[in-house]
C-alpha cells in the first residue's frame, strides 16, 4: 500500500500557481522582446540567448501543465468513484437495517467497500504522488526561467545605463541613468537571492546525508 499525506487542496493550489506563473512568463517574454529595441547589438544578442532559453523552458512548462491537468482529472475521477462505491454500500446496509442481510448482498456490499478502500489507499495516493512529481518538475523549471530572466534584466539594465550617456538633455539623462541603475540593483539582488537559496539547499542535502 502507498502511504500519502498529500493534500488535494495543496496540490490544486500549487497547480493553479503554476498556471498563473506560466501566463506571467509568456507576458515576460513579450516584454523582454519589446525592450530589445534600441539596445546595443552585442547586448541584444546576449539578451536574445536568455529570451530563447526562457521560450524553450516555457514550452516544457506547457507540456508539463497538460500532463498535470490529466493527472488532476484522474484524481477527481478516482475520488468520485470511491465515493460512489461507498455510498452504494451504505445504501444497501440501510435497506437491510435491522434485518438479516442476504449473503450475496452482503458480499456485494463488502466488495464495493473493498474497491473503495483500494482506491483511497493505493490508487489515489499513487496518482497524487505522480501529480506532485510533475509539479516539482514545473517548479524546478520555473527557477531556471527566473534565473534566465534575471540575466536578461541585468543586460537590459546595463544597456539602459550605457544609453543614458548618449542623451543630451541633462534631466532626461539622469532619469534614464537612475532607472537603469535601479533596475540593475534589483536584478543583482534577485541573482544574489538565487545563490543564497542554492547554498541553503546544498547545506540541507549535506546535513540530511551526514546526520541520518
Amino acid at each position: 500500500l502507498f502511504s500519502s499525506e498529500i493534500s488535494n487542496e495543496k496540490l490544486s493550489e500549487r497547480f493553479n500557481n503554476q498556471k498563473d506563473r506560466l501566463n506571467t512568463v509568456k507576458n515576460d517574454i513579450g516584454s523582454l522582446s519589446s525592450a530589445q529595441k534600441g539596445t546595443f547589438p552585442i547586448i541584444r544578442g546576449m539578451t536574445q540567448i536568455q529570451i530563447n532559453k526562457i521560450e524553450n523552458l516555457a514550452e516544457k512548462q506547457t507540456v508539463l501543465k497538460h500532463k498535470a491537468e490529466l493527472q488532476q482529472d484522474k484524481i477527481s475521477r478516482l475520488e468520485a468513484k470511491a465515493e460512489k462505491l461507498e455510498n452504494s454500500a451504505k445504501m444497501l446496509s440501510a435497506l437491510f437495517s435491522g434485518k438479516n442481510m442476504p449473503a450475496p448482498i452482503r458480499a456485494f456490499a463488502e466488495r464495493m467497500n473493498s474497491r473503495a478502500e483500494k482506491i483511497r489507499n493505493v490508487k489515489l495516493p499513487k496518482s497524487q504522488i505522480n501529480l506532485k512529481f510533475t509539479l516539482d518538475k514545473m517548479e524546478k523549471i520555473d527557477g531556471k526561467i527566473e534565473r534566465a530572466k534575471c540575466k536578461a534584466d541585468k543586460l537590459q539594465s546595463i544597456s539602459a545605463i550605457a544609453k543614458s550617456f548618449t542623451v543630451l538633455d541633462g534631466a532626461e539623462r539622469r532619469k534614464m541613468f537612475t532607472k537603469g541603475l535601479d533596475s540593475l540593483h534589483s536584478a543583482t539582488q534577485r541573482s544574489l537571492q538565487f545563490k543564497i537559496e542554492k547554498c541553503d539547499s546544498q547545506i540541507a542535502k549535506l546535513s540530511e546525508k551526514y546526520l541520518t
